[in-house]
């Protein structure tokens, strides 16, 4: 497994995935989101071209020791999480302090406001953040080009996308990504990017694990709204009213 990350014990790839076998995926979509999100564990948005339905990811704890072992850590280790204070952030995060301390991981949760979170999470002073996140644009792209992509990792670069942010550099995931860009053919185009999900999410720092749900409510009376997987492509404009 390749790639860095900034803080220890985050730069071992085994801690990294020790963390996604103890997250309760199922559980928190049947009971903190209500139904309003689907386990969704890729960077590709469903709906988008190249995206997957891999879900490697599940809650097991013995798996979870297992790894932490392996890392050197038998016995778990000390984190903290920057969480937004409010719902459902506040309450994922709780549910994540319970099932990592399964495993002997002790989450420290910092709540704050959105931009008290946020800031710190740029600046890079976080260990673990929980956020949300959504492409800028209906391409692939959107997504890989900030959490796969980190070509400088210093501090002074001008490209700090979400690997930047987390200290993560991979150098031939980032070609991968940079590739997939300028590829013409569609099929050949989705096809790496099926295969950068595949590796990113083993060996990445990322947890992806739901996918949101929108809800629309709007009167009887208006008609021909058209609605997008983002929301550059959303047309208020078609609409009208009885």
């Amino acid at each position: 497994m390749k790639g860095t990350c900034l803080h220890p014990p985050f730069d071992k790839p085994e801690v990294r995935q020790a963390l996604k076998y103890l997250i309760d995926y199922d559980g928190i979509v049947g009971t903190i989101m209500h139904g309003l999100a689907t386990v969704h564990q890729t960077l590709v948005p469903a709906g988008m071209l190249g995206s997957i339905d891999d879900a490697p990811f599940k809650l097991d704890v013995d798996k979870a020791k297992a790894l932490l072992a392996q890392a050197g850590l038998p016995g778990g280790f000390k984190a903290t999480m920057d969480v937004i204070n409010q719902s459902p952030y506040i309450d994922i995060a709780q549910a994540l302090q319970a099932s990592f301390a399964r495993a002997g991981v002790t989450l420290e949760l910092i709540p704050g406001d959105a931009r008290q979170v946020l800031s710190k999470q740029r600046a890079r002073k976080h260990e673990i953040y929980i956020g949300r996140w959504g492409p800028d644009y209906e391409d692939p792209d959107s997504n890989a080009g900030t959490f796969a992509v980190n070509a400088d990792n210093s501090d002074a670069t001008a490209s700090k996308t979400q690997a930047w942010a987390n200290g993560w550099q991979d150098a031939a995931m980032t070609a991968d990504a940079q590739q997939a860009v300028l590829e013409t053919d569609g099929a050949k185009r989705a096809q790496i990017y099926a295969d950068l999900q595949r590796r990113h999410q083993q060996v990445s720092p990322f947890a992806f694990m739901f996918q949101l749900s929108e809800v629309i409510a709007s009167r009887k009376s208006v008609q021909g709204l058209t609605w997008s997987a983002t929301y550059d492509r959303n047309q208020y404009w078609t609409g009208r009213k009885s």
